[in-house]
């Protein structure tokens, strides 16, 4: 592990720098912390608003919307998501739908003990480099998502 100062120097100015600036929409702000968390954490993927999409609907419907106007074949929902979404809508649009709960990994943080769920922020002052390691123990591989929601099927657990 990198040592908290060092950390810290090397993570808080450019989160400082970003709260800084003017920002002039809420927006803004969370772009700009979402780009830089993305590249410390190396996460390569692309970030598309909803809004630039050209697509209507509310609630589920936006959702299978959204799911085919990029091109997608799967969802992959929190596990709540069985409580409120209909597996129906997603079959009817060829999108395959599965549940997956992030089992938390525990890393070093400041204070004695752990406290789970604080924020991308909080692992990247606590463990720099490391960060992206630790929080991909926490994700399963797409064939374990399958397994976990019923065998690859889409119905709920």
């Amino acid at each position: 592990m990198v040592p908290q100062g060092a950390v810290l120097s090397a993570v808080f100015p450019p989160i400082e720098r970003i709260l800084n600036r003017r920002h002039e929409f809420l927006l803004d702000l969370n772009h700009a912390v979402t780009d830089f968390l993305a590249a410390e954490l190396k996460v390569e993927c692309g970030f598309e608003l909803a809004s630039e999409l050209g697509v209507t609907g509310s609630g589920q419907g936006l959702l299978v919307a959204i799911c085919s106007r990029l091109g997608a074949d799967t969802y992959v929902s929190g596990p709540l998501g069985r409580d409120y979404i209909d597996d129906e809508e997603f079959r009817a649009a060829g999108i395959e739908l599965y549940y997956h709960e992030y089992d938390h990994p525990a890393y070093p943080q400041l204070f004695d003990g752990f406290q789970p769920y604080m924020s991308a922020i909080d692992l990247l002052f606590n463990c720099g480099d490391e960060s992206f390691g630790i929080m991909s123990q926490g994700n399963a591989t797409r064939e374990e998502v399958r397994e976990r929601s019923c065998s690859g099927s889409t119905s709920r657990r």
